[in-house]
């Protein structure tokens, strides 16, 4: 102790400056810990006893009504029904309505092209015609009677192409109905094949061109509807078979 206190004391007459500086924070923290560190020992409340907290009160409210409040507002965020309800009443949360002339990206396809888009298409088609029809022993066959099926079409900017009773065509192919078939497509003067020429393919229809007249061939969809089941049928030689494998 004695070598601290004349080290002190050295320490005081070397930088005065520096000496009044700890003093003056020392007195500041005196003051600032001394209340604080009584309260502790002493175990009396920070607050001073004459100092009195009021609480601020809403005219026509009670400690009772406030408490029924609270329990309503707790009952109205805890109830899930009540959020559905408040769900399926904000529009905000519906679906989006899209206009008539919008196809809906996530619906079902249509089971096949409305009437009037068929008109304004068979117009479109009549209005292009600039080749009279050739003449024919028999009377021209008429598009239904050839029992042709448009099954898919692959519409794209470079590759166009329709799936016609089973075969494959691209934009200016001839689809030929032979002879023998169960529709009537003989030509009447010739007694040859049927040909028509696919001269366009669109995502829901074809035409097809002969002897200058345009036919439109509709898209057949076909699809499982709701309740619909698949059913795979396994014939004897495929049981056999993994019978064999095992």
């Amino acid at each position: 102790m004695e070598k601290l206190g004349k080290k002190f004391q050295r320490e005081l007459i070397k930088s005065p400056a520096k000496s009044a500086l700890l003093g003056l924070v020392c007195l500041v923290a005196l003051w600032y810990w001394a209340p604080i560190l009584c309260g502790w020992l002493t175990g009396a409340p920070d607050t001073p006893p004459d100092i009195r907290v009021v609480k601020p009160t809403v005219p026509g409210t009670t400690d009772s009504g406030l408490v029924a409040d609270a329990k309503k507002v707790v009952s109205s965020i805890c109830d899930w029904r009540t959020l559905t309800k408040w769900m399926d009443d904000d529009p905000a949360t519906g679906p989006a309505v899209l206009p008539e002339d919008q196809r809906d990206p996530f619906g079902r396809p249509r089971a096949s092209v409305s009437e009037k888009l068929i008109q304004q298409i068979q117009d479109e088609i009549d209005g292009e015609l600039t080749v009279e029809p050739k003449t024919t022993g028999g009377d021209e066959p008429d598009i239904s009677d050839l029992k042709l099926v448009l099954s898919g079409t692959i519409f794209g900017t470079r590759f166009r192409s329709a799936t016609i009773n089973g075969s494959s065509y691209q934009e200016g192919d001839v689809v030929r109905i032979p002879v023998g078939t169960d529709s009537e497509a003989t030509d009447a003067a010739t007694g040859k094949a049927i040909e028509l020429e696919l001269v366009e393919v669109q995502p829901s229809h074809v035409v097809l061109k002969r002897g200058g007249k345009k036919h439109l061939l509709q898209l057949e969809l076909g699809g499982l509807a709701f309740g619909d089941r698949i059913v795979r049928r396994v014939t004897a030689e495929k049981i056999n078979a993994s019978t064999v494998n095992e």
